[in-house]
């Protein structure tokens, strides 16, 4: 079967899982969109999905905010892989 995350594109369940994880969550909802957030970055096109999700309307007010979140998000590498791989294989 099929995840229901599979049937919408890259950049918008980046962009719904961010959302979800920008907002008061309960520990088990915020451990599950992290761990999906993770997957969908993992995915071959998943930071340029990142980006145009993060980037694509041009409200230059909240850019630096924008530029802040997806640096922390990239600084860290998902739950079982080091730095170092994490850094090479991007």
């Amino acid at each position: 079967m099929l995840s229901p995350l599979c049937s919408v594109a890259l950049d918008t369940s980046i962009q719904y899982l961010g959302s979800a994880l920008s907002r008061v969550l309960p520990p088990h909802a915020r451990m599950a969109a992290t761990y999906l957030l993770s997957r969908r970055l993992m995915h071959p096109q998943g930071i340029r999905a990142l980006f145009y999700s993060t980037f694509e309307d041009d409200i230059a007010g909240d850019m630096i905010q924008r530029f802040d979140a997806v640096s922390q998000l990239l600084s860290l590498p998902p739950k079982g892989i080091n730095t170092e791989v994490s850094i090479s294989t991007s």
